[in-house]
């Protein structure tokens, strides 16, 4: 893990340059219909756990400081998208576009010798998946489960938890600050878990959407301007 909280680099590129990013890391040549990627995320890479999680940007991870995200991070990239929401950027990062189009990045993967595995909502899952092995799960915690027991085992192991977007849904897009730090730390946990876990060459990416549909969080003053300042954000952190 970084050994410093200001070890890291910063950077801003567009969220279509992820797929191009993740082909690099596994050295897999990049087509060119894709936005070229990040030039300067250059680890040495065995394999990826790339890690969607909804409802969480740069505000949540600035403002509540998850202990694990903030320690591991080796590059922070502010992510531009003229749609920040869960369906748009599975789209963003799987066909390299809004919409579908012949490049399909699992589908990619496979063709080049790669092993993948997708696990997330069923419905979520009919977006990205295809043809590729997928594991349907029904909440955040099964989706954990089934991500230990599929760790090392694949050269691209997609992970996608969305008990933040439930817990805006459930009051009203106004969670109490206390609820929201518990499940933030318990995220926080299972991640460092995983990223224990893990094999030497293993390069996490947690990468942000603003949930399923734009929301009026209906808050105020300092938190309502970083909120509305808030990008969509993909933390790259690599086990050494």
């Amino acid at each position: 893990m970084a050994a410093e909280s200001d070890d890291y680099l910063e950077l801003t590129a567009n969220m279509t340059a992820i797929p191009a990013t993740i082909l690099k890391l596994l050295k897999v040549n990049v087509p060119a219909s894709l936005t070229s990627p990040i030039n300067d995320i250059n680890f040495n890479v065995d394999r990826i756990v790339f890690i969607m999680l909804d409802n969480f940007g740069l505000f949540e991870y600035t403002y509540y400081k998850p202990e694990f995200l903030i320690q591991a991070c080796d590059a922070l990239v502010l992510l531009d998208t003229p749609n920040p929401y869960t369906e748009g950027i599975l789209r963003q990062i799987f066909y390299g576009t809004d919409q579908d189009q012949e490049f399909h990045l699992p589908g990619f993967l496979l063709a080049n010798g790669k092993s993948v595995a997708l696990l997330g909502r069923q419905d979520d899952l009919n977006i990205i998946a295809k043809n590729a092995h997928s594991v349907p799960c029904t909440d955040d915690m099964n989706v954990y489960i089934n991500a230990v027991k599929a760790l090392n085992r694949y050269d691209f192991l997609s992970l996608h938890f969305v008990d933040f977007e439930k817990l805006y849904q459930q009051y009203a897009f106004q969670p109490p600050a206390e609820t929201l730090k518990q499940l933030i730390r318990r995220t926080d946990k299972w991640l460092k878990v995983l990223y224990l876990q893990s094999k030497s060459g293993t390069v996490f990416i947690v990468l942000s959407s603003h949930g399923k549909h734009q929301i009026d969080l209906q808050i105020k003053g300092k938190a309502a301007q970083w909120r509305l300042a808030s990008l969509p954000i993909a933390i790259f952190s690599k086990k050494p």
